[in-house]
């Protein structure tokens, strides 16, 4: 294969990040762009992959096993529930956010090396722990409470200098801004849960007449009397 690589994603896209790690560590030339209406990576003289599409990566990148497989389904898997993960969100939908992320972190806590924090799973996973971390460093969620091999993998990546270059300050005050759409794609459109029934009385829309439209009440009183 001649010539560069072309990621073309969003600046904030994670699995973007990801995919440019591993090819700067197999020494291949990438470029990044803007993206088109759909972000993609472009191998030389190849059609374009889909980031979303774990097994094409996988098959995209030379020397891929495996295990940078399974790193990869579940990460992409974890990015889409951060994705609409808002801690400022009713607390019964944030702990629900947080279990279904949970669940697709457990797969990559039992390929988690500390020891290896430069290996090809070590780096699919970084994108996603440095905004695990940030989260956590800023809104005290403890998303990896319970998860020891990534919470170390995480700390032993915090230095490296490869990643350090491309996850750095501004990239974090941008995430940090754009909290739910960082993984370059919007949220998929679900219903908003009405929780008021839930909730009973106290938890439904109040509705009152505006000043302006006050009625008479007859029964109570003479007209002074309103409600």
């Amino acid at each position: 294969m001649t010539g560069p690589w072309h990621l073309n994603a969003p600046s904030d896209h994670a699995t973007a990040d990801a995919v440019q790690l591993l090819l700067r560590r197999r020494g291949l030339p990438v470029e990044r762009g803007s993206a088109g209406p759909l972000s993609v990576l472009v191998p030389p003289g190849q059609l374009p992959v889909a980031l979303q599409d774990g097994a094409a990566l996988t098959h995209a990148v030379p020397g891929n096993g495996a295990e940078n497989l399974a790193a990869f389904t579940a990460a992409i898997a974890a990015l889409d529930h951060l994705s609409v993960l808002d801690p400022s969100a009713f607390p019964a939908r944030l702990d629900l956010t947080i279990y279904a992320l949970r669940q697709h972190l457990r797969p990559l806590e039992a390929l988690a090396a500390p020891d290896c924090p430069e290996s090809d799973a070590s780096l699919i996973m970084a994108p996603l722990l440095w905004r695990i971390a940030l989260l956590d460093r800023h809104f005290a969620l403890f998303l990896l409470s319970g998860l020891p091999g990534l919470a170390a993998l995480q700390e032993a990546q915090a230095g490296l200098p490869q990643i350090a270059s491309l996850l750095h300050p501004g990239a974090a005050l941008h995430f940090l801004h754009h909290v739910g759409r960082h993984t370059g794609r919007k949220p998929s459109g679900s219903p908003e849960t009405d929780w008021s029934r839930a909730l009973g009385p106290e938890g439904r829309e109040k509705s009152l007449f505006p000043r302006g439209q006050r009625r008479k009440d007859p029964s109570i009183g003479s007209g002074d009397h309103i409600r």
